[in-house]
């Protein structure tokens, strides 16, 4: 298949904690998960929240699919939907898990932590599929496919990493679970320069955020300002804050469009051509 640039497919946009209810069933309930189709073989997913889960779904009858998840860090809204992600039991799946080193090791350890107990009954070496780790730093590039990935920094509580995904002229910056600085945020700024989508971690609002100082997430008021310095063309406010609703969702899509045309609230099943 010829190479046509990128699409993104949000399967998980909320923060924290999973939120299913009337209430936020429009953006959605699911936490941090979304892909990248490339056009080719290789499937590129960012994190594997509960989002994995739905994405897993589409696959079951796909089972020779070689899928990669390329992980920001190991906090558990990020790592929820591994153990129900269908292609994981399929002996015929290839996954390739990426992640950084940290003092638990990198993302091997983390899975195994996950697949035992007291947190899952079904233990890792019953894991049926073709799993490979790639631990990754700051700085790394490598290829997967018809991509380039280039590993960037984010600013989170026990260190979290961003990914920009270039592909058929196209760029993605992935930038969840990142606390700006008051500086301006120079090097996100320069590793995001001139992509064609930056999906970022918009949780708070500046109204809010002094209470929330230290917990590791921005703002959607910051992701405009970010995006306006990057000089990106499209803004995909992402990792939703459990306490906003659709309502309250929907206030912040109008008032962020007003200050930056290309700015989008991120929602389960939002499907973007690049």
């Amino acid at each position: 298949m010829a190479n046509t640039g990128a699409r993104l497919a949000f399967y998980g946009v909320r923060g924290s904690v999973p939120t299913p209810g009337k209430t936020t069933a429009r953006v959605g309930g699911n936490t941090s998960c979304v892909e990248v189709q490339t056009g080719g073989k290789a499937r590129i997913v960012f994190d594997a929240g509960t989002g994995l889960r739905e994405l897993g779904r589409t696959l079951i009858h796909a089972p020779e699919t070689e899928v990669h998840i390329l992980l920001s860090h190991y906090h558990w809204d990020h790592m929820l939907g591994l153990p129900f992600f269908a292609p994981i039991f399929h002996p015929r799946s290839r996954l390739h898990i990426y992640g950084e080193r940290k003092d638990g090791g990198g993302p091997r350890e983390a899975m195994i932590r996950q697949f035992a107990a007291p947190h899952f009954p079904v233990v890792f070496d019953l894991i049926e599929s073709h799993v490979t780790f790639h631990e990754v730093a700051v700085g790394d590039k490598f290829r997967i496919g018809q991509a380039s990935v280039v590993v960037g920094k984010l600013n989170h509580p026990q260190g979290a990493i961003a990914y920009r995904v270039n592909t058929g002229g196209k760029s993605v910056v992935y930038a969840s679970d990142h606390e700006h600085d008051g500086t301006g945020d120079g090097p996100l700024v320069e590793f995001a320069h001139k992509a064609n989508a930056l999906i970022y971690d918009a949780m708070f609002t500046d109204e809010t955020y002094g209470q929330k100082r230290g917990w590791g997430h921005s703002t959607w008021q910051e992701a405009i300002r970010v995006a306006k310095a990057a000089g990106v063309r499209n803004l995909y406010l992402f990792h939703h804050d459990p306490i906003h609703d659709d309502k309250t969702m929907d206030a912040i899509g109008r008032r962020a469009r007003k200050l930056f045309a290309g700015a989008t609230v991120a929602r389960e099943g939002l499907v973007v051509k690049l």
